[in-house]
Protein backbone atom coordinates (compact mmCIF):
# COMPACT_ATOMS: atom_id res chain seq x y z
CA UNK A 1 0.00 0.00 0.00
CA UNK A 2 1.75 3.56 -1.30
CA UNK A 3 1.38 6.01 1.68
CA UNK A 4 -1.27 8.67 0.82
CA UNK A 5 0.88 11.49 1.89
CA UNK A 6 4.23 10.01 0.53
CA UNK A 7 6.27 12.34 3.21
CA UNK A 8 9.73 10.69 3.86
CA UNK A 9 12.43 11.76 6.46
CA UNK A 10 15.52 10.69 6.67
CA UNK A 11 15.83 9.43 9.83
CA UNK A 12 19.85 8.05 9.64
CA UNK A 13 22.75 7.09 7.67
CA UNK A 14 25.86 4.68 8.34
CA UNK A 15 28.30 2.71 6.84
CA UNK A 16 28.20 -0.70 6.56
CA UNK A 17 30.68 -3.49 4.95
CA UNK A 18 28.61 -3.52 1.99
CA UNK A 19 28.62 0.34 1.43
CA UNK A 20 26.53 3.63 2.74
CA UNK A 21 22.61 2.70 4.09
CA UNK A 22 20.34 5.63 4.01
CA UNK A 23 16.94 5.21 5.91
CA UNK A 24 14.09 7.23 5.58
CA UNK A 25 10.48 7.15 7.85
CA UNK A 26 7.26 8.01 6.82
CA UNK A 27 5.70 11.57 8.65
CA UNK A 28 2.21 10.59 7.98
CA UNK A 29 1.81 9.44 11.85
CA UNK A 30 2.32 11.84 14.68
CA UNK A 31 5.95 12.25 15.55
CA UNK A 32 7.41 10.36 18.53
CA UNK A 33 3.11 9.55 19.74
CA UNK A 34 2.23 7.04 16.70
CA UNK A 35 5.46 6.59 14.49
CA UNK A 36 4.34 5.31 11.34
CA UNK A 37 5.26 1.67 10.93
CA UNK A 38 6.39 1.82 7.19
CA UNK A 39 10.14 2.71 6.31
CA UNK A 40 12.10 2.21 3.12
CA UNK A 41 16.36 2.21 2.79
CA UNK A 42 18.46 2.97 0.12
CA UNK A 43 21.82 1.14 -0.10
CA UNK A 44 24.72 2.31 -2.06
CA UNK A 45 26.75 -0.54 -2.83
CA UNK A 46 30.36 0.32 -2.22
CA UNK A 47 31.68 -2.29 -4.99
CA UNK A 48 29.73 -0.25 -7.90
CA UNK A 49 27.58 2.34 -8.24
CA UNK A 50 24.45 0.81 -8.05
CA UNK A 51 21.80 1.86 -5.67
CA UNK A 52 19.05 -0.93 -3.94
CA UNK A 53 16.07 0.35 -2.82
CA UNK A 54 14.52 -2.02 0.11
CA UNK A 55 11.06 -1.01 1.84
CA UNK A 56 9.21 -3.10 4.88
CA UNK A 57 6.32 -5.09 4.46
CA UNK A 58 4.21 -2.99 6.62
CA UNK A 59 1.47 -0.49 5.55
CA UNK A 60 0.50 3.03 6.56
CA UNK A 61 -1.93 2.37 9.07
CA UNK A 62 -1.20 4.53 11.66
CA UNK A 63 -2.76 7.69 9.70
CA UNK A 64 -5.75 8.86 8.22
CA UNK A 65 -6.12 10.26 4.52
CA UNK A 66 -7.71 13.06 5.58
CA UNK A 67 -6.51 14.31 8.75
CA UNK A 68 -9.36 15.23 11.58
CA UNK A 69 -9.19 19.78 11.53
CA UNK A 70 -10.88 21.77 13.72
CA UNK A 71 -14.18 20.63 15.23
CA UNK A 72 -16.60 18.37 14.30
CA UNK A 73 -19.68 19.39 12.22
CA UNK A 74 -22.17 18.67 15.24
CA UNK A 75 -19.97 20.68 18.05
CA UNK A 76 -19.52 23.57 15.29
CA UNK A 77 -23.25 24.11 15.15
CA UNK A 78 -23.89 23.77 19.08
CA UNK A 79 -21.34 26.06 19.21
CA UNK A 80 -22.51 28.71 16.52
CA UNK A 81 -26.01 28.88 18.13
CA UNK A 82 -24.40 29.12 21.81
CA UNK A 83 -22.62 32.15 20.58
CA UNK A 84 -25.56 33.52 18.98
CA UNK A 85 -27.24 33.62 22.14
CA UNK A 86 -24.74 35.48 24.03
CA UNK A 87 -22.36 32.65 25.01
CA UNK A 88 -19.25 33.96 23.03
CA UNK A 89 -16.51 33.38 26.09
CA UNK A 90 -14.53 29.64 25.46
CA UNK A 91 -15.04 28.84 29.30
CA UNK A 92 -18.52 29.54 29.41
CA UNK A 93 -18.94 27.55 26.19
CA UNK A 94 -16.41 24.71 27.73
CA UNK A 95 -18.77 24.74 30.66
CA UNK A 96 -22.02 24.12 28.60
CA UNK A 97 -20.49 21.14 26.56
CA UNK A 98 -19.29 19.44 30.38
CA UNK A 99 -22.86 19.72 31.93
CA UNK A 100 -24.58 18.05 28.61
CA UNK A 101 -21.51 15.24 28.40
CA UNK A 102 -20.19 15.76 25.32
CA UNK A 103 -16.85 15.56 23.93
CA UNK A 104 -14.98 18.08 24.82
CA UNK A 105 -12.78 19.75 22.36
CA UNK A 106 -9.29 21.33 22.98
CA UNK A 107 -9.92 24.76 24.30
CA UNK A 108 -7.01 25.98 21.53
CA UNK A 109 -9.56 24.65 18.77
CA UNK A 110 -12.46 25.94 20.41
CA UNK A 111 -10.97 29.40 20.89
CA UNK A 112 -9.77 29.18 16.95
CA UNK A 113 -13.32 28.63 15.75
CA UNK A 114 -14.78 31.23 17.72
CA UNK A 115 -12.34 33.94 16.27
CA UNK A 116 -13.80 32.82 13.03
CA UNK A 117 -17.28 33.50 14.48
CA UNK A 118 -16.46 36.99 15.55
CA UNK A 119 -14.84 37.56 12.56
CA UNK A 120 -17.75 36.56 10.17
CA UNK A 121 -20.27 38.54 12.26
CA UNK A 122 -18.37 41.73 13.33
CA UNK A 123 -16.30 42.10 10.48
CA UNK A 124 -11.97 42.74 11.27
CA UNK A 125 -11.00 43.66 15.04
CA UNK A 126 -9.32 46.56 13.75
CA UNK A 127 -10.25 49.61 11.92
CA UNK A 128 -8.59 52.47 10.22
CA UNK A 129 -8.60 55.85 9.69
CA UNK A 130 -9.86 55.78 6.06
CA UNK A 131 -12.69 52.88 7.18
CA UNK A 132 -13.92 55.79 9.72
CA UNK A 133 -13.45 59.01 7.32
CA UNK A 134 -15.62 56.87 4.61
CA UNK A 135 -18.59 55.89 7.73
CA UNK A 136 -18.42 59.22 8.34
CA UNK A 137 -19.14 60.29 4.99
CA UNK A 138 -21.83 57.86 4.22
CA UNK A 139 -23.62 59.23 7.24
CA UNK A 140 -23.13 62.87 6.93
CA UNK A 141 -26.18 64.55 5.85
CA UNK A 142 -25.33 65.48 2.09
CA UNK A 143 -28.00 68.74 2.29
CA UNK A 144 -28.50 70.28 5.26
CA UNK A 145 -32.00 72.44 5.14
CA UNK A 146 -32.68 75.85 6.67
CA UNK A 147 -36.00 77.38 6.21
Amino acid sequence: MLCVIQIWRKSSSKYTLDGRRVEFRCTGGKYRIADCPASVYLLYHADSYDVSLFKTEADHGNHNAEPSRGLPAGLKVFVTKKFNDGLTKPNAILNVIRERNMTEPPKSKLVNFLQQLRAEKYGPPTIYAKDLSEWCDVRRPSTILRG
